[in-house]
């Protein structure tokens, strides 16, 4: 069985920082996330057909897991879609794009959108996963728990 493969990229960060900048201000994240080479926490995420489905951990294939505040933003939406096109191509590579958005609203974008490829989910429920995976904001206290766009 193939170690997942891990990479860790926060958006407007420094890989070992715990510290990004959200509209122009530094915000803290609610951990240093994963080092590069770890194995991937495994965590439970619901599908937009409401099934939960677990995430992480070790996988023949390789994980591409991104976690996004929601699909219905400009940044995440290209993302996606990009995703969605690009991971056709590769063999042996998944991709699960983790939001917060609610199954009902996923559902709807990859339809819109013809998202097929791409394994969509959320963590809406409590977040575990991206708390798991250091990509939630702790600090200021009005942020808290929100998501910071990230792949692992």
């Amino acid at each position: 069985m193939k170690k997942s493969l891990l990479l860790l990229l926060v958006l407007s960060s420094s890989l070992l920082a715990t510290t990004v900048t959200f509209q122009g201000k530094e915000v803290t994240l609610n951990s240093k996330g994963l080092a590069v080479g770890a194995d991937a926490p495994q965590f439970m995420a619901v599908s937009k057909d409401l099934v939960e489905v677990s995430i992480g951990g070790k996988e023949d294939k390789v994980q591409v897991i991104a976690f996004v505040p929601s699909l219905d933003t400009g940044v995440c939406k290209l993302e996606t879609i990009n995703f969605n096109k690009n991971i056709s191509k590769m063999k042996n590579v998944t991709v699960k794009v983790v939001s917060k958005d609610l199954p009902f609203a996923i559902a709807r974008f990859c339809q819109d959108n013809n998202i097929s490829n791409v394994l969509t989910l959320s963590d809406y429920k409590d977040a575990e996963g991206a708390l798991q995976y250091g990509t939630t904001i702790s600090a200021p206290v009005f942020l808290e728990d929100f998501l910071e766009e990230s792949f692992i």
